[in-house]
């Protein structure tokens, strides 16, 4: 078949992408992995499970400052261990 060449072409180039993907994956996890308890919990409830900082605050007990403070630092801390990674 004449477009069996392709088609494979096609797979491998996908399978690629899909590695890619996983690793990238993985390496973010890793990153959030790496940030305290404290930054990485209010950063997952909110990009993760998409609660809002008022909705994070009720969950952690903190005021909705307190709850953006620390959403905004374990952002900017796991931007700065994403690029160490070669994430941007």
């Amino acid at each position: 078949d004449d477009n069996l060449p392709g088609l494979l072409d096609q797979s491998v180039e996908r399978t690629d992408e899909e590695l890619a993907r996983r690793q990238t994956f993985e390496r973010l996890q890793q990153c959030l992995d790496a940030l305290p308890a404290s930054l990485r919990e209010p950063v997952v409830l909110a990009y993760v499970h998409g609660l809002s900082h008022e909705q994070v605050a009720a969950r952690l007990g903190t005021s909705k400052a307190t709850a953006g403070r620390a959403i905004r630092t374990g952002l900017e801390r796991l931007q700065a261990l994403l690029r160490r990674e070669g994430i941007e």
